[in-house]
């Protein structure tokens, strides 16, 4: 589950999964060497036009299950901020049994 806020970097969303800002596996990696004070930096600059870390990292997660989604069931939904499950999951672009990524927003 994402929400709109994954790409609060952009004015317009398409149905379509963006670019990570930044590979996610490299930021993790600076996670676990860096020390705070260097990841701190490393963060800002990140950070770009992301409001927060959040959002960077809501972007980031959005990357890494499209990319993994030949290999796990996976969906992709970004529901509006105040809008539950239920009527995401029914409406009719969203189909959850194919195992290829799907993207309802």
């Amino acid at each position: 589950m994402s929400t709109a806020y994954s790409n609060a970097d952009k004015s317009e969303v398409l149905e379509i999964v963006y670019p990570p800002p930044a590979d996610p596996e490299c930021v993790i990696q600076c996670c676990n060497t860096l020390s705070d004070d260097a990841l701190a930096v490393v963060a800002e600059k990140l950070q770009g036009k992301h409001p927060n870390t959040y959002t960077l990292t809501k972007a980031m997660a959005e990357w890494v299950v499209a990319e993994q989604a030949d290999d796990i069931p996976a969906a992709i939904v970004r529901p509006s901020i105040g809008m539950t499950v239920t009527p995401v999951a029914q409406n009719p672009r969203f189909n959850a049994t194919n195992t290829n990524t799907h993207y309802c927003i």
